[in-house]
């Protein structure tokens, strides 16, 4: 599955997302809209479900249904953090 780095400060609505071609681990030119993603956030190293629902190659973003209920967070960095 491929993941794509995320910032959770950037929504689009409810539950959309977008990041650039350039936070794609991977070649962003074989994705699809549908294609079901893992999505991640580096600084706090949280990490969850996404699908994608646009690709926009003009401005090189694809937007992401992220599932936010599903974002983990690993139990170390918690405990680092405290």
């Amino acid at each position: 599955m491929t993941r794509i780095e995320i910032d959770l400060n950037v929504r689009v609505g409810p539950d959309l997302t977008y990041s650039g071609f350039d936070e794609v681990d991977g070649d962003p030119a074989a994705l699809k809209v549908g294609d079901p993603v893992e999505v991640f956030e580096p600084e706090c190293r949280a990490f969850g479900s996404g699908e994608i629902t646009e690709i926009d190659l003009v401005k090189e973003l694809i937007f992401i249904r992220v599932s936010w209920k599903s974002l983990h967070v690993p139990v170390e960095k918690i405990a680092l953090d405290a």
